[in-house]
């Protein structure tokens, strides 16, 4: 599978390239490099050998053969009616293409926009790690994208025998997870990393 991810050194893009790459998937990225952030991300995964940044992307989709094509949005038109950012997922084939969006939880994680006592949701509201909606609402990272990862392939897989609008359903469906893993454990594990990496967050 070779998958394009538009907005890859976002500290979510990063996490979702980092878990392609975890699966042995052939990534394309698209982004700039304007905050010593994105320069430090992008460090991460250039150096891989399945990674490929395009300097000049001008997406050739016959050329490439891209599975699918996974947008992190952040806009602004987006973060006023879903505070947590979307994907967008476009598949496309010889006469073809559809895109679905997926809202994304409140995920936390390495390389989030934060403080040693809360985050900043992407749409700038800041959320205390012991307030009650981190608590009830929260989703590590980590554990979202391997969730989403093995979705989108099985949605691929599953392509040539059910409808497009079931596999955007199960898709869909999929992805609203709950965080499978000790909250605490995961939350002093970000808050580890933070402090020895403050200087690019």
């Amino acid at each position: 599978m070779c998958v394009l991810v538009e907005n890859c050194f976002h500290w979510v893009g990063y996490h979702l390239v980092q878990q392609l790459l975890d699966d042995n998937e052939e990534v394309d990225g698209i982004d700039d490099q304007r905050t010593l952030k994105q320069v430090h991300l992008a460090m991460y995964v250039a150096r891989h050998a399945q990674f490929q940044l395009l300097q000049n992307p001008e997406i050739n989709w016959e050329e490439r053969q891209y599975s699918i094509h996974i947008t992190v949005d952040t806009s602004v038109e987006v973060l006023e009616t879903k505070p947590n950012g979307a994907l967008t997922l476009t598949t496309s084939s010889q006469d073809t293409s559809t895109s679905d969006t997926i809202e994304l939880p409140l995920l936390f994680g390495e390389w989030m926009p934060m403080t040693e006592d809360g985050m900043y949701r992407e749409n700038g509201d800041w959320i205390g790690f012991q307030s009650e909606q981190f608590a009830n609402e929260a989703v590590y990272v980590v554990d979202f994208m391997k969730v989403l990862v093995h979705c989108i392939k099985k949605n691929l897989l599953d392509s040539t025998s059910s409808s497009s609008e079931n596999r955007n359903k199960s898709l869909a469906k999929c992805v609203k997870i709950q965080d499978n893993s000790p909250m605490n454990t995961n939350l002093e594990t970000v808050k580890a990393h933070y402090i020895q990496h403050k200087t690019y967050y």
